[in-house]
C-alpha cells in the first residue's frame, strides 16, 4: 500500500536584498535581506513533467519551487506508464524588521495533469487544481560577508496545509536552517542545509506523519556584468519513510538534482530568475522555474 499526502517538503533557500553595497556582485548575493522597513514581493511559477515506468506506480512526485524548496505532489497513476505535468504557482510577500532581521509569508497553488496508461491498455486522465499551503517565516543575518564568510539562518512554520482528503491541517511542520557564503569577485560560492520536521497529522481517518526531510544545496554564481548572473547548483535531499498508524509505509529516498539558471536585473527594483534542472538520480522529472522579485516603494 502506498499512502501519500500533501505533505509539502517545503525548505526555504534565502534570496533577499542585501544592500547597495554589493551592487556588484552575483544577483544571489544581492537578493539576501530586505531593507529595513522595506516591503518586497516574489511571484513563482515552477513546472515540472515527470514519467513513470513502473508496474507498481503511485510514487509521490517532488517540486522543486525554490533553491532549497520543494513540494511534494502525490501521483496516484497506477501500474504500466504514468505521465504528469504539474505548475505550482507562489506568491510571497517579505518585510524588513531591521538591517539584518526579515520576517514574510507565502502562499501556494497546484494545477497537475496525469495520464496513465497501465499494463491492460487502459488508459486514464486526471486534473487537480488546488491551494497547497502557507507559511510564515524569519530569516537573520548572524554575520556579514567581510573577512569571513556569511552566515544566515532561517525558521519558518506552515501555518495551513490542504491535504489529499480535502482536509486541512495548521502548524504541522517546521523548517529550520543555515545560508553560508563567500564571495570571490566575480564569482560567489554558496551553501545551504536545512531541516524540515513533520508532526503527526489526522488523514482520511489514518493517523499520518510524513517523513523528516534534509536538505543540502551547494552552488556557484558568476556575475557576468551588472545585470547578468549566472548560477549552477547541486540540491541533494534524503526524505525519510512516511509512516501510517505508527508503521512505515514507503522506503527512505535520496534525490540529486543538477540545476542552471541565469539572473537577469531589470532595474533597481525589478528581478527576474530563470531556471532549468533535472535529476540525476531519484524519480525521472525535469522542472522549470520563473521567479520575479518586486521591492515596493
Amino acid at each position: 500500500m502506498t499512502f501519500v499526502g500533501y505533505s509539502d517538503r517545503f525548505t526555504f533557500f534565502l534570496f533577499f536584498f542585501l544592500g547597495s553595497a554589493f551592487a556588484d556582485l552575483p544577483l544571489t548575493v544581492e537578493n539576501l535581506l530586505s531593507e529595513k522597513h522595506k516591503l518586497r514581493f516574489s511571484a513563482t511559477l515552477s513546472y515540472t513533467n515527470s514519467e513513470t515506468n513502473s508496474i507498481e506506480g503511485a510514487d509521490p512526485l517532488t517540486l522543486q519551487t525554490g533553491e532549497n524548496t520543494f513540494v511534494t505532489i502525490p501521483t496516484r497513476i497506477g501500474q504500466g506508464i504514468g505521465n504528469s505535468d504539474a505548475l505550482v504557482a507562489t506568491m510571497s510577500l517579505r518585510y524588513g524588521l531591521g538591517k539584518n532581521t526579515e520576517i514574510f509569508g507565502r502562499l501556494s497553488g497546484l494545477r497537475i495533469e496525469q495520464r496513465a496508461l497501465d499494463i491492460s491498455g487502459n488508459s486514464s486522465n486526471e486534473t487537480d487544481t488546488r491551494f497547497l499551503d502557507a507559511w510564515l517565516g524569519l530569516n537573520h543575518r548572524f554575520r556579514n560577508a567581510l573577512d569571513a564568510p556569511a552566515i544566515l539562518g532561517f525558521l519558518e512554520v506552515q501555518v495551513a496545509q490542504k491535504q489529499t482528503d480535502d482536509s486541512s491541517v495548521h502548524g504541522k511542520s517546521l523548517v529550520t536552517g543555515l545560508t553560508t557564503y563567500q564571495t570571490y569577485d566575480p564569482v560567489v560560492l554558496s551553501f545551504t542545509g536545512s531541516l524540515q520536521f513533520n508532526l503527526k497529522r489526522e488523514l482520511a481517518g489514518n493517523n499520518y506523519q510524513p517523513g523528516h526531510r534534509l536538505s543540502l544545496v551547494p552552488s556557484v554564481g558568476f556575475a557576468v556584468n551588472d545585470k547578468v548572473t549566472l548560477t549552477t547548483g547541486l540540491s541533494w535531499s534524503l526524505q525519510q519513510a512516511d509512516k501510517v498508524n505508527g508503521e512505515k509505509a514507503g522506503i527512505k529516498l535520496t534525490r540529486t538534482e543538477l540545476s542552471q539558471g541565469l539572473g537577469y536585473a531589470l532595474g533597481k527594483n525589478d528581478t527576474l530568475n530563470l531556471s532549468a534542472g533535472a535529476n540525476i538520480s531519484g524519480e525521472n522529472s525535469a522542472r522549470i522555474r520563473f521567479n520575479w522579485i518586486h521591492k515596493v516603494q
